[in-house]
């Protein structure tokens, strides 16, 4: 642990390019299972039913180990604030349901981009997703 980077509960607080990383490798990985999924079953969905997967991906990560497979690779973990516990089912729901946004048009811009840059205002560089749900973004540990 270096004495620059930021901490929170004795854990260090992780890059936002690590976070961003992190959401690129899950946003693949959603789009695979969504396209698998269709494959599978047939369909072709619109696109209000194409976003449940990925909200059940994230709440089921989120919760079950506090890490999606992108947050894994990149080595950073999601912790309810003040604990070093991983999110409630609630607070992971809350957390992700920022995946529901594109279904309102230029909404989802102006909510995401105002999500990030919160970010850059919240000591804990929280976006608002997390300051809602509670959590924060860490380092994971060589425990975890």
């Amino acid at each position: 642990m270096t004495a620059t980077a930021p901490q929170v509960d004795s854990r260090i607080i992780a890059p936002r390019l690590s976070r961003f990383g992190a959401w690129l490798v899950d946003i693949v990985v959603c789009a695979i299972l969504v396209s698998g999924l269709q494959q599978l079953f047939s369909v072709n969905w619109d696109e209000p039913v194409n976003l449940l997967p990925g909200l059940a991906y994230f709440v089921l990560f989120h919760t079950w180990s506090g890490r999606t497979p992108g947050k894994w690779l990149l080595g950073i973990k999601v912790v309810a604030r003040g604990t070093d516990r991983r999110p409630s089912w609630w607070g992971s729901a809350l957390r992700s349901v920022w995946l529901l946004f594109p279904l309102i048009p230029v909404v989802d811009w102006v909510i995401g981009l105002a999500a990030w840059l919160w970010s850059f205002y919240d000591r804990d560089k929280r976006c608002l997703h997390d300051v809602l749900a509670g959590t924060v973004v860490v380092i994971a540990s060589a425990k975890d």
